[in-house]
């Protein structure tokens, strides 16, 4: 049997607040916790929520996000550099490697889409492991302005030029 994972970087609420909007939190909110329903759990993913240790015992964090029972979560500290403290926090890969066990297939989504997502993936893509990003599950789905004719699959076509 495929041992298939999604991986959620940072669901902590923080994030969500970024976007101020509360027309586009919900927005962000709904769509993810759609998608990751219908494309993932319902397909037989198993569900990985990534939080820093400092948020690792507040479940509540990814409280805006649904979560069942058998979704996971994990965490990582930040690693020990100038840039993780000077910039954004960059989580310490071989510890997601090694909570996350073997797979078969791996799909990345959360925050931030051109700094942890795409590094997460880097990582796990150098060891072989077959993984890809479901941008339709990261903050891009706010770099677009949603109109009466907007549709994923536009959107998608969009990102990848």
């Amino acid at each position: 049997m495929s041992k298939r994972k999604l991986l959620f970087l940072f669901p902590m609420k923080e994030y969500f607040k970024d976007f101020g909007n509360v027309a586009a939190q919900k927005f962000l909110i709904n769509t993810m916790n759609e998608r990751i329903d219908s494309e993932y759990r319902r397909k037989g993913f198993e569900i990985n929520f990534l939080v820093f240790q400092t948020y690792a015992d507040k479940v509540s964090e990814v409280e805006c996000l649904k979560t069942v029972e058998s979704d996971r979560i994990i965490s990582t500290r930040p690693l020990d550099s100038p840039a993780a403290e000077q910039y954004r926090k960059v989580p310490q890969y071989p510890k997601i490697c090694e909570q996350l066990g073997e797979m078969d297939e791996l799909v990345i989504c959360g925050f931030h889409k051109d700094d942890c997502v795409r590094k997460v993936e880097q990582y796990f893509k150098s060891l072989g492991i077959n993984t890809s990003v479901d941008i339709e599950l990261t903050d891009a789905l706010l770099d677009i302005k949603v109109t009466k004719d907007f549709t994923i699959k536009d959107f998608n076509e969009r990102l990848k030029h």
